[in-house]
């Protein structure tokens, strides 16, 4: 009836025009009347920039390290993308959905990672009763629903987000992967995926051997008014053999967060454990994880054990304000490639501010202090930006 009234008032001002253009927009209107009761596409984006300073301090492997910069910083609050999100009714309760998104960087225009679709790439069927299931490209379980309960930061503000000491909640992304999410489970949600190669495209097998790497990935989330809990695994095997002859090495991550919203402020906290790798790059400065790269920033480092904790707090400021803070702990319990034999647990310390301009356009400030950056004893890093984030 709604519709119907909105479509009878647009007609009486389309009359009061001139017979061109009343003939036009009467065109126009009937053509969007007929796509919109087929599919509905929505055109979406985030860009962000600022400015900012980075430093890294002390030696790393054994090498003295100096390094510092300052000037212009994008993608902070959140990635620069931009996207494509659709969806059809198929019958009464099945739609077909797709979503298609790309990253950029807000200073020089330039795409990632050199695919064209670079953040997601998917088409699936979505059920009010029974679920949804995607395939393409896309981030793992742990990300869909862990990233906002273990930390204020989530997987955004750089030296300050979760992967710095949970990396498989930092929103790794399979290629080739189907997942399976349920809204059928009352307060529960289940995610279930599986990535038959997570980089690249599929390969034959041969003689019984693939180069394929393959992962799963599960999550469960639980919610009820204020409070919000959940748990992941993920687990991605390299059939590839490392320079060591040894072959089939398995990655894998659990975690398990909470939160809970007291009104005047929210606490999160989480914990969770990473075996031979990281699911995630491991990137401060200059310096760089010298695992293997398996690409899409896994990085296999074969024996590495590392037991990651965190709290943090969100404290709202006003109707517009948030304050974030948190500490972390990266305790790697086993030595891997990139951590030198002198274990120090990696310790994080964040302190951040958003308000909304708008309901689109947020300013930021945050800062993060992180000592024995990836395990070295004597090396630390700074970082601080502040910015503004729009989206449309």
């Amino acid at each position: 009836m709604l519709t119907a009234v909105r479509y009878l008032e647009k007609f009486r001002t389309v009359w009061k025009q001139p017979m061109k253009v009343k003939a036009l927009l009467c065109g126009l209107m009937c053509c969007s009347t007929t796509v919109v009761a087929q599919s509905e596409v929505r055109l979406y984006g985030t860009i962000d920039a600022g400015i900012g300073y980075e430093s890294v301090e002390g030696s790393f492997l054994g090498e003295p390290v100096d390094a510092r910069q300052g000037g212009l910083t994008t993608g902070v609050n959140s990635p620069n993308s931009i996207g494509l999100r659709g969806k059809e009714q198929l019958w009464e309760d099945l739609f077909l959905r797709f979503h298609l998104e790309a990253g950029f960087s807000a200073l020089t225009g330039e795409g990632g990672t050199g695919r064209l679709f670079n953040r997601y790439a998917t088409v699936g069927l979505h059920s009010l009763r029974w679920g949804s299931v995607d395939f393409g490209r896309q981030i793992n379980a742990a990300s869909w629903y862990l990233t906002d309960i273990i930390g204020p930061f989530g997987a955004d503000f750089s030296h300050a987000a979760l992967g710095r000491l949970f990396g498989a909640v930092n929103s790794p992304r399979y290629d080739n992967m189907v997942l399976y999410q349920t809204n059928w489970l009352g307060p529960l949600r289940l995610a279930l995926g599986y990535s038959f190669n997570t980089s690249g495209e599929q390969q034959f097998d041969q003689g019984g051997d693939t180069e394929d790497t393959r992962a799963l990935t599960t999550a469960l989330r639980y919610e009820s008014g204020r409070f919000a809990a959940g748990v992941s695994y993920d687990r991605l095997r390299s059939r590839e053999s490392l320079p060591s002859g040894r072959g089939g090495v398995v990655l894998e991550s659990w975690n398990i967060g909470a939160k809970y919203d007291f009104t005047l402020a929210t606490l999160h906290g989480g914990v969770g454990q990473a075996s031979n790798g990281w699911f995630s790059t491991f990137d401060y400065g200059p310096l760089s994880s010298s695992g293997r790269d398996l690409g899409d920033g896994f990085i296999v480092a074969d024996g590495l054990r590392v037991n990651s904790y965190t709290v943090g707090v969100g404290i709202p400021i006003g109707g517009q304000g948030r304050v974030m803070m948190s500490w972390g702990l990266a305790d790697a319990v086993r030595p891997g490639p990139f951590t030198g034999r002198d274990l120090k647990a990696q310790q994080v310390y964040s302190l951040g501010y958003t308000y909304a301009l708008s309901p689109r356009t947020n300013f930021y400030s945050a800062a993060a202090y992180t000592r024995h950056v990836a395990f070295h004893r004597n090396l630390t890093a700074h970082w601080f930006a502040v910015g503004l984030l729009h989206r449309f």
